[in-house]
């Protein structure tokens, strides 16, 4: 038996330096600086790792996966500025966003 026992929208938050404010800029400032920029993840293999790489397939631009051991750890060097920007599922990222030390990005609607 499969069941669905969750669903949560996919976020992008980025640190409030970064100069990108939309999709289109972030895909343009990747375009200008391939292999320069990198993304965190939670860990490999995750829903946003695997969205991450469609997307930089889909427009053609190349950024580094970062992979963590856990959200915290990705979480914390994103708010550090480290990387570009973060990913995950949209409750993880709240209170960062809430005390601004990330921006919002991007939130994509749960796919279920």
């Amino acid at each position: 038996m499969i069941a669905i026992v969750s669903s949560a929208p996919m976020v992008i938050a980025v640190h409030p330096s970064v100069p990108a404010n939309d999709l289109k800029e972030l895909t343009a400032m990747l375009r200008a600086a391939p292999g320069r920029h990198d993304y965190t993840a939670c860990n490999m293999a995750s829903p946003f790792h695997f969205a991450m790489e469609m997307y930089k397939q889909a427009v053609g631009v190349f950024a580094v996966h970062i992979p963590h051991r856990g959200c915290a750890p990705a979480t914390t060097d994103a708010v550090a500025g480290s990387s570009v920007a973060r990913g995950d599922v949209g409750f993880h990222a709240d209170d960062r966003l809430q005390a601004r030390l990330l921006r919002l990005f991007l939130e994509l609607p749960s796919p279920v």
